[in-house]
C-alpha cells in the first residue's frame, strides 16, 4: 500500500509508522504534502516575518492543535510525528510551498528520516503556498507535483 496526505492528513500519514515500522503492514511508500508535523509549532518559519503563508497563520493552527491534542504533550509522536521518525522509513516524496509556515517541519523530518538510510525526497516549491497541489485549475507547478508524485509512487510497486 501506499500512503498519501496533505497538511494534517499528511502528519496522520507518517504518524502510523510511529516508532513501530518494522511491525506495520507493507507500506511500498508515502508522499505528503505540506505535512504538519510539529503540533508544538517549533520550526522556526511559523513565526519567520520573511514567510508570507497566503492560508495560515501561527493563531490559524494553534486552536486546532489544543483540540486534537485534548491535553497531550504536543511533542507526543502519535500527535506530532516529527518526535516519532521510526528507525525505518519507506521511501518518502514531501513537498511543501516555500512560503507556508509548516516549511521547516518538512526540513526537520526529512533530515531525520534521511539520516536513518532511507530514500527520502524533499521538493521544496518556490513562491508556492500550502497545499498548492490542489490548485490543478490554475497552478501548472500543481499539476507537475501530482505528475511527479505518481511516478514516485508507481516506482515503488512491489511486483
Amino acid at each position: 500500500m501506499a500512503l498519501v496526505g496533505d497538511s494534517a492528513g499528511g502528519g496522520l500519514a507518517l504518524s502510523i509508522l510511529g516508532d513501530t515500522a518494522t511491525a506495520s503492514p507493507t507500506i511500498a511508500a508515502i508522499a505528503v504534502f505540506s505535512p504538519w508535523l510539529d503540533l508544538a509549532m517549533t520550526g522556526a518559519s511559523v513565526n519567520d516575518p520573511g514567510i508570507h503563508d497566503p492560508i495560515f497563520q501561527p493563531v490559524m493552527l494553534a486552536g486546532p492543535a489544543q483540540v486534537y491534542l485534548a491535553g497531550v504533550d504536543p511533542k507526543d509522536g502519535r500527535a506530532s510525528p516529527l518526535y516519532a521518525v521510526p528507525e525505518i522509513v519507506p521511501p518518502l516524496l514531501i513537498e511543501v510551498g516555500g512560503d507556508e509556515i509548516l516549511l521547516d517541519d518538512s526540513h526537520r523530518y526529512a533530515a531525520v528520516a534521511a539520516s536513518r538510510g532511507g530514500e527520502v525526497r524533499l521538493e521544496v516549491f518556490e513562491g508556492l503556498h500550502h497545499v498548492f497541489q490542489g490548485a490543478t485549475r490554475y497552478l501548472p507547478a500543481a499539476r507537475r507535483s501530482l505528475d511527479r508524485v505518481a511516478a514516485f509512487l508507481t516506482g515503488h510497486w512491489a511486483e
